[in-house]
């Protein structure tokens, strides 16, 4: 069995069949056991993932009932009843948010040693991801606490991925997927440096500059704060030529965010 988080919540069985799951608090009760596999989940917690902190008086009830329906539609013994809670019984390679940690964890670990196969472990771990988590729970507790954490991984795991590339030399390959990032994350420091970085090793230096300008432009208007230390080093590396900045394994590639997580529009 395979359990799809990071994107609308699936199961897919043994045979590859996607299992229906309608009603979004069935798919909620499952993804709150899911993101715990293995491990007992509470039943207070899961009610507070439901409900919030002040569930329904029939909250118990309506959760033993969201249990036995979903052990109708999957294997019966893959979730388990446990002193407090409950617990779903699958490996954690079956649930797609958690391989997705232990690639990037696995990327992590052989950056230094093997850049190369760490860029390819992280392609598999960003490959995993299907679209925004969790948009078919509705508006619930689960869904406001967990989309953004995920998607925030999903961004700094894209961040740590195109550090690596730049760092490769693949500017080329990789300023347009850059760009594209930027435009959508725009508030997020480290996107806007990798796109400067890329666009003045392509060779494209008044792009750069512009990008830096347009950067700076937003971060006061929007949150009234000049560039972070390393956007403003960046282009004073820029006017200057610094011939380091051109260089792979730079260090230019892998600074860190202090933006918040933001779309554009």
């Amino acid at each position: 069995m395979n359990l799809r988080l990071l994107g609308t919540v699936e199961v897919v069985d043994d045979d590859g069949v996607l299992v229906p799951i309608g009603a979004p608090m069935l798919r909620a009760t499952l993804a709150a056991l899911a993101l715990r596999a293995g491990h007992v989940v509470p039943v207070g917690e899961l009610m507070d993932q439901l409900w919030g902190s002040r569930p329904p008086a029939t909250a118990g009830a309506t959760l033993r009932n969201y249990i036995k329906r979903l052990r109708k539609v999957i294997p019966k013994d893959r979730i388990r009843t446990e002193s407090g809670g409950y617990r779903l019984d699958v490996e954690p390679a079956d649930v797609d948010v958690l391989r997705f940690r232990e690639l990037r964890a696995r990327a992590r670990a052989l950056t230094g040693s093997d850049p190369q196969a760490a860029a390819r472990t992280l392609d598999a771990a960003l490959a995993l991801w299907r679209g925004t988590p969790f948009t078919d729970l509705g508006d619930g507790p689960l869904r406001s606490l967990e989309q953004p954490r995920l998607e925030d991984l999903y961004l700094a795991t894209v961040e740590e991925r195109f550090a690596i590339g730049l760092d490769l030399g693949e500017h080329h390959v990789l300023v347009d997927e850059i760009m594209v990032m930027s435009q959508v994350y725009y508030l997020r420091e480290r996107l806007l440096h990798q796109l400067i970085v890329a666009l003045y090793r392509c060779g494209r230096t008044a792009e750069a500059l512009a990008a830096y300008r347009s950067a700076r432009k937003r971060l006061v208007a929007e949150l009234g704060i000049e560039p972070g230390m390393h956007l403003r080093k960046l282009e004073q590396a820029i006017l200057r030529s610094d011939p380091e900045l051109a260089g792979e394994r730079s260090g230019w590639a892998g600074v860190p965010s202090r933006a918040p997580l933001q779309r554009a529009g």
